[in-house]
């Protein structure tokens, strides 16, 4: 789930990813703050899959 640029695990096995591949470190969310503020996040495609 996306909460702003952080990504929010919505299950037990999520929570696990994305504390091993560090989905939420410093540089990856500033790295997708800049692709929000230019409109490249989050991905059309991803939007898609989430809205179901």
């Amino acid at each position: 789930m996306f909460d702003g640029v952080r990504i929010t695990p919505i299950t037990n096995i999520g929570e696990v990813t994305v504390r091993i591949l560090d989905f939420n470190h410093v540089d990856r969310l500033i790295e997708r703050q800049e692709l929000a503020a230019s409109g490249q996040y989050p991905p059309h495609h991803a939007l898609i899959l989430i809205s179901g």
